[in-house]
């Protein structure tokens, strides 16, 4: 579905032709709540659903990710991003890359704060962790390019005044047959304001969502779920 098919179809949810009550910037508003946690349903059960990466070359051992020279990598966090819809809302996994190649050299382990940096004793392992916008790792991955892996924030330009207009075709993300779920999360955010409750709306959204939950844990890669492999799987020589 497209912007203004889930804006048209969150509409006839409303049944609200006042457009003084239900204005476009509160369907926008709205719809993008109801995106909101669309996505972090999605990702809930997958990860990596809207996986983002960020290269940055000769890191060393603290990186501020609000703050990194625009020669290193992108910013993505603090108030200024170098691209506004690519703030993290959380790191995926770090890894680091060889010169010039997207192979991948080895990857880092996560700890849960500075002092676990040093006092776990794997000499073994590069670790890293995060405080506030900082990145800051045990040791340093001897200037060799480093990319991280992150959710993104939700999109602010997904769901506005303008793209809710028919003929605009703002395409959304991959999950096309589940994105009536975003105008059934919308609408319980327009419930809260009118003390609109429907109980046939209630029982479609835990049906669809349900389905989504049953088609993202089937995976996307048919048959791969098959195969079972352990997050501790590797040797060290």
């Amino acid at each position: 579905m497209l912007a203004e098919e889930v804006a048209n179809l969150f509409r006839k949810y409303t049944d609200e032709s006042d457009t003084t009550f239900l204005s476009d910037a509160d369907v926008a508003l709205y719809l993008y709540l109801g995106y909101s946690d669309f996505r972090q349903e999605v990702e809930n059960i997958d990860s990596y659903a809207y996986k983002k990466t960020a290269a940055y070359t000769t890191v060393n051992q603290e990186l501020d990710l609000a703050t990194v020279a625009a020669a290193i990598g992108p910013k993505i966090m603090g108030a200024s991003p170098t691209v506004a819809d690519d703030k993290v809302k959380s790191i995926l996994r770090i890894y680091v890359t060889e010169a010039g190649q997207t192979d991948i050299q080895y990857f880092l382990t996560p700890v849960q704060n500075r002092e676990a940096l040093y006092s776990i004793p794997n000499d073994y392992l590069t670790k890293y962790c995060l405080e506030g916008t900082t990145l800051f790792l045990s040791n340093s991955p001897f200037s060799s390019p480093v990319a991280i892996d992150y959710q993104p924030i939700t999109p602010v330009t997904v769901f506005t005044t303008t793209t809710i207009q028919p003929g605009q075709n703002q395409y959304i993300d991959e999950f096309e047959a589940f994105h009536d779920l975003i105008a059934l999360y919308a609408y319980e955010q327009y419930a809260i304001r009118d003390v609109a409750d429907n109980p046939q709306l209630t029982r479609r959204f835990v049906m669809r969502r349900q389905m989504l939950r049953d088609f993202i844990t089937r995976g996307r890669l048919e048959r791969a779920n098959r195969f079972v492999i352990s997050d501790d799987a590797y040797f060290v020589t």
